[in-house]
């Protein structure tokens, strides 16, 4: 089964904004995710119910919701400060 992967407009920019190399490593790795989207590090605390998988040196936060097959993209930002 593949994942739907959803990107809200403020992610898109966010996508946008990166320099090529980069966005191209993130599209690849959020196509990764649609086949595995729970190949990600599940994240806990204040995070609780997100996920987040690298992108090195950028970070994609994520929610993932078996029952429409889908994976809505919260973040992609710095690992620095991505959470």
């Amino acid at each position: 089964m593949q994942y739907r992967i959803i990107l809200p407009k403020s992610v898109q920019k966010d996508l946008e904004k990166l320099d090529k190399k980069i966005r191209m490593r993130v599209i690849i790795t959020l196509q990764e995710l649609s086949k595995d989207p729970f190949a990600g590090k599940k994240l806990q605390g204040e995070h609780a119910g997100q996920w987040s998988v690298r992108a090195w040196p950028y970070r994609v936060i994520y929610r993932i919701n078996k029952g429409e097959l889908v994976v809505l993209v919260i973040r992609i930002a710095h690992r620095q400060g991505a959470y």
